[in-house]
């Protein structure tokens, strides 16, 4: 791996790294629902890109019978290891230190769109898993439709890999860009039959002048049903529930 590259994620794992106050923010609801659907009790589960397992890390554990972490910072692992959770670093996600058809399930929340090459990713995602395994995957929905607002009427484009992304674009962590259509067919490249969903989203949640006044976790609760029927638009996130065949 690049030094570059790894020194970046060093710091972004760092105590005053970035977004430190995300990293309480639960999983979307629905994204919840479908990890409590395909993990359970006798579940081998890997968590692909697990951080330093604050968000959802002890959650995921608690549910699987056996729970391995993964990531290629070592500030992460260190401190997910502090959590109690049993986490490695990997120099490179596309070769996992693991053999052949090892787990039943793999969580990789907002990971594949840090890739140079998330295709090979996803491959190897495929390899560790055993056939029947399941990858629940997500990553940031670039046709939702504040994104299209954003870029069309206003000319902005945010990659949304750190708050500074509008601003300056070239120094954002997000470097592969997805809509639902390009999200499944990369996973279906990769071996996988996938359905792709959209989690997430808000309505007026996303007027930054509402959140300010009103909070958005309410005014997001109406907005669901057009998540549901409209992932490609309303689905701030892409969720993925791609199975090994």
């Amino acid at each position: 791996m690049n030094e570059a590259v790894r020194g970046y994620y060093e710091r972004y794992w760092s105590e005053d790294g970035w977004l430190a106050h995300v990293r309480n923010r639960p999983l979307p609801s629905r994204l919840r629902r479908l990890i409590v659907r395909e993990v359970g009790p006798r579940s081998r589960v890997l968590d692909a890109g697990c951080g330093d397992g604050r968000r959802y890390g002890n959650w995921l554990a608690s549910l699987a019978g056996e729970y391995r972490g993964l990531d290629i910072s070592e500030n992460a692992v260190m401190a997910a290891r502090a959590r109690g959770l049993d986490a490695v670093r990997a120099a490179d996600i596309t070769h996992l230190p693991f053999p052949d058809g090892w787990f039943d399930a793999c969580v990789c929340v907002e990971v594949l769109e840090h890739l140079a090459f998330p295709l090979d990713c996803a491959r190897e995602l495929w390899r560790v898993l055993k056939p029947g395994g399941v990858l629940i995957a997500t990553v940031p929905n670039t046709a939702y439709w504040r994104r299209r607002i954003d870029f069309a009427l206003l000319g902005r484009w945010h990659p949304l890999g750190n708050l500074d992304g509008a601003r300056r674009p070239w120094d954002d962590a997000h470097l592969r860009f997805f809509t639902r259509k390009t999200f499944a067919r990369m996973l279906t490249e990769a071996g996988f039959k996938a359905e792709v969903f959209g989690v997430g989203g808000s309505l007026l949640g996303d007027l930054p002048w509402v959140v300010r006044r009103f909070g958005s976790e309410t005014l997001s609760k109406p907005f669901r049903f057009l998540e549901v029927v409209m992932p490609s638009l309303f689905g701030a996130n892409l969720a993925a529930v791609a199975r090994k065949a």
